[in-house]
């Protein structure tokens, strides 16, 4: 068993233990805090993923950036482990099943784009600790996408409370997050890269400093 296969497990044990209701209201405060980052503004390229069983759903948050005039960009499984970035305009027409029974991209989707040409990145995980480790589903994905971003970018991700835990181990090519958003509050993790524990801080703090970007 690898180190963080235990912290995958537990976080997956904590998640089951939600009922669908409670799993849809979560979902949607989760929403709101990623919502009050200020980054879904017109023109601002945004990155997406659509649907993971480990994640909060973020297809509302696409919905407000496409009617505010972003352009969305989410992920597709490319050759090599690798994954590619199509803009998509409309949520369902835009949108099928893919690799792993994930949705994706549809094959008219335009791009490739460029990792570097997205301002935020609003991703999933396993699990997470205070100072942004991320604990993905192992296969690497997301990391190898995130390592080709621009230095300037956001990186926030999407978390259920019971997704946390005090520290993870990380592993050399691990992308630490710059946000953490679940539905009780909004962890600001830059500046944690040396491994210190962040601070628990209320939403509306993290808000003004994001604002700043």
């Amino acid at each position: 068993m690898g180190p963080k296969t235990r912290f995958r497990e537990a976080a997956r044990a904590r998640r089951r233990q939600m009922s669908p209701q409670e799993r849809r209201a979560k979902s949607a405060l989760v929403a709101e805090r990623v919502a009050g980052l200020g980054v879904i503004r017109p023109g601002a390229t945004l990155c997406f993923y659509l649907a993971t069983n480990e994640s909060p759903p973020p297809r509302s948050l696409v919905a407000r950036a496409l009617a505010d005039g972003c352009r969305v960009v989410v992920p597709r499984v490319a050759a090599e482990g690798r994954l590619e970035l199509y803009a998509i305009e409309d949520i369902e027409a835009d949108v099928e099943i893919g690799a792993f029974g994930v949705e994706e991209p549809s094959a008219g989707a335009a791009g490739p784009i460029e990792a570097e040409a997205v301002e935020c990145f609003i991703v999933p995980g396993v699990a997470f600790d205070p100072s942004g480790r991320r604990c993905g589903s192992g296969r690497g994905y997301f990391d190898r996408l995130l390592a080709s971003r621009s230095p300037g970018s956001v990186i926030a991700a999407l978390a259920f409370e019971c997704q946390l835990q005090p520290a993870l181990p990380a592993d050399e090519h691990d992308i630490p997050m710059d946000f953490i958003c679940t539905e009780k509050r909004v962890l600001d993790c830059r500046g944690q890269s040396r491994g210190e524990r962040a601070e628990m801080r209320p939403a509306s703090r993290n808000v003004k400093e994001v604002e700043t970007l």
